[in-house]
């Protein structure tokens, strides 16, 4: 398995519509797990949930928390963009749980 990096452009992530192009770029090696996703979040200063759900929070809900954790590496990210992350990727996983199994989206 190969290792893909990615850099997240600097400054404030916030849009949802952006975390979803994100996604689009991964979630085929997250789908296949064909390589590992590595992504520098040095620029990052801060990182709204709408933007961490759309890109992290629903590769979990599709995918399932242990594949994403897997398959995703973080590098240079302050503590808050951290917490931003893992706060939704918790939420989804939690949603999957109370669904009563892993649901699909497309």
């Amino acid at each position: 398995m190969g290792i893909k990096v990615f850099r997240l452009s600097g400054g404030d992530l916030s849009s949802r519509e952006s975390g979803k192009i994100e996604r689009q770029k991964i979630e085929a090696f997250v789908r296949d797990g064909t390589a590992k996703v590595s992504y520098d979040l040095s620029n990052v200063d801060s990182m709204a949930e709408s933007f961490a759900d759309e890109l992290f929070g629903v590769l979990v809900l599709r995918y399932g928390i242990k594949r994403v954790l897997s398959c995703i590496d973080l590098h240079g990210a302050c503590d808050h963009v951290l917490l931003c992350v893992a706060r939704v990727m918790q939420r989804r996983n939690e949603s999957i749980k109370v669904d009563g199994g892993l649901k699909r989206q497309k």
